[in-house]
């Protein structure tokens, strides 16, 4: 019992984490989950989270992007296969 309250302890305290880095706008692209993924769709992404909206992408800057504008790229996501793992 004592092992569960400390692991749901644990959980909180990095949920708490990942909350405040989200609100402060603090965030990157970890090799391991971010490798395959294009420069043009991180920059897209880095662009779409700013935290103040009058330096956010609007929607016009975002269809105009590069991502968006040229060809799909050629590896395909990892998503359909990690979603059938579970």
């Amino acid at each position: 019992m004592v092992y569960g309250l400390v692991l749901m302890w644990i959980v909180f305290l990095l949920q708490d984490l990942l909350f405040a880095k989200i609100q402060g706008g603090v965030f990157d692209f970890v090799d391991d989950d971010w490798a395959t993924i294009s420069d043009e769709a991180k920059d897209l992404i880095r662009h779409l989270l700013v935290k103040d909206p009058h330096h956010r992408y609007s929607a016009a800057q975002v269809l105009s992007h590069p991502w968006v504008t040229n060809e799909s790229p050629k590896t395909l996501l990892a998503t359909p296969r990690v979603l059938q793992r579970y």
